[in-house]
């Protein structure tokens, strides 16, 4: 499920050539990531614990994967489009000058990272709406069977009463 958000929000968001890049390792990479955000990391970041040292990993490899697509696009050999990459591509600071490349790549990392937990959140949401339907009309059902056999009981309905 996982992956396939990861898949989702990269094209969507981010470009084809983005999505292309991502495989089955992206999506472990990212969970990397997703795990390296945990309170001890808020006091301890440095600390040489396995998660950290995989949180690192991740964000390394994913930073080169997304410098080698802006490198890619600024060489020309892409044509603009409307994303996310393209719009921090064309930003400068006050003074004119441009966003650095691995700031960009970074950005991306952050982007991608809060559309997956967007994305995650929301489809949660939908699924416990659909429980809710569900378990409202299995309840519905229930209770007309219910009703049902009582009408055809009053002994029943009136021990329920007592």
């Amino acid at each position: 499920m996982a992956e396939i958000l990861l898949y989702t929000a990269s094209h969507t968001l981010q470009g084809k050539e983005v999505r292309d890049k991502f495989d089955g390792t992206f999506a472990d990479l990212y969970h990397d990531l997703d795990m390296g955000f945990s309170p001890i990391n808020f006091m301890l970041h440095w600390a040489p614990l396995p998660h950290n040292r995989a949180r690192d990993h991740a964000q390394i490899t994913i930073a080169k994967t997304y410098m080698e697509i802006i490198a890619n696009r600024r060489a020309g050999n892409e044509k603009e489009k409307l994303d996310i990459m393209w719009q921090l591509m064309r930003l400068t600071y006050e003074d004119g000058t441009p966003v650095p490349d691995e700031e960009i790549a970074h950005m991306m990392i952050a982007h991608m990272m809060i559309a997956h937990m967007m994305i995650a959140h929301m489809m949660i949401a939908h699924m416990m709406i659909a429980l809710l339907m569900a378990s409202q009309h299995t309840s519905s059902s229930s209770s007309s069977w219910i009703m049902l056999r009582l009408a055809s009981r009053p002994d029943i309905i009136e021990e329920l009463y007592q």
